[in-house]
């Protein structure tokens, strides 16, 4: 299964951007390590291990948080180092319930006893930050995003996930040439994917080129209206198969708000344009 990108965010700030990174709800529901024993599924054998139970519980089709938390914590808790996937899973759940401070704990030991065994841990310490930033509105922790981000793309760096996520950090930065600049190496091969389409409208729509904005805008409102809920659910991975539908209703909205916006403001330019005559 994919990790490189988990979760969903709708992120309204002067225009909407889409974040190809958050839960549909950010429920902040914060869990203990002390959870009760979690009920045994009859899929089961003596010899199935914590983490295999965890995994299961992490799979979209048996997708229990509460069973998949238990699962990793006992694991962890037998053996710290017995899996090198173990703490970075953790650290995945902690971010769909919002729980940031222990997903970067959960990291942390993660580096701690693996190093970047797990590439993507790069990746998911982006999107914690990334979160972090957006709800504390904190410079720094959009910077630490930016830097976990950039280190990823060293090692994939054709991911076109993690450039669009990083355009989303250059966003609310406000450094939209930097968005352009991140993106522009996937943008000749990604000319049908709505989430590049979309990203880069918006760039261009902050760097004053709002025809070619609506251009691309409107490309990416053709395309998101033929994503369906399995898609959404393929591009982000961790989330539970109940909100797939919702996500893809609000990444069709997001994008139906951008394009309102730039053909607005096209339209004020035009005018502007007609006055000046």
């Amino acid at each position: 299964m994919s990790m490189q990108h988990h979760m969903k965010k709708i992120s309204v700030w002067t225009i909407v951007a889409v974040f190809t990174i958050a839960a549909v709800v950010l429920a902040l529901h914060f869990f203990s390590m002390d959870q009760p024993a979690a009920e045994v599924d009859s899929v089961f054998t003596e010899d199935t291990s914590d983490f295999e139970k965890a995994e299961h519980y992490f799979s979209s089709e048996y997708y229990d948080l509460e069973k998949a938390r238990h699962y990793y914590t006992a694991s962890i808790r037998a053996n710290p180092t017995a899996n090198s996937l173990q703490w970075y899973q953790l650290a995945r759940i902690d971010f769909i319930q919002g729980d940031f401070e222990s997903a970067l704990h959960n990291l942390d030991k993660q580096y701690e006893y693996f190093g970047e065994e797990v590439p993507n841990i790069n990746y998911t310490y982006g999107l914690v930050y990334g979160f972090r930033a957006d709800l504390l509105n904190r410079e720094q922790d959009f910077r630490l995003a930016e830097k976990h981000f950039l280190k990823f793309l060293e090692y994939m760096p054709d991911s076109q996930w993690a450039r669009v996520d990083l355009s989303w950090i250059y966003f609310s930065l406000r450094d939209f040439p930097s968005m352009i600049a991140i993106l522009q190496p996937v943008y000749d091969e990604q000319q049908d994917n709505p989430w590049v389409l979309n990203m880069y409208g918006l760039a261009l729509l902050n760097t004053g080129q709002t025809a070619e904005a609506v251009e691309h805008l409107t490309r990416a409102n053709e395309l998101v209206g033929g994503v369906t809920a399995q898609e959404w659910g393929d591009v982000y991975p961790g989330n539970s198969p109940a909100d797939w539908e919702v996500g893809v209703a609000e990444f069709r909205s997001a994008v139906g708000l951008n394009l309102e916006l730039a053909q607005k403001r096209l339209q004020e330019s035009g005018d502007n344009s007609e006055n000046d005559v």
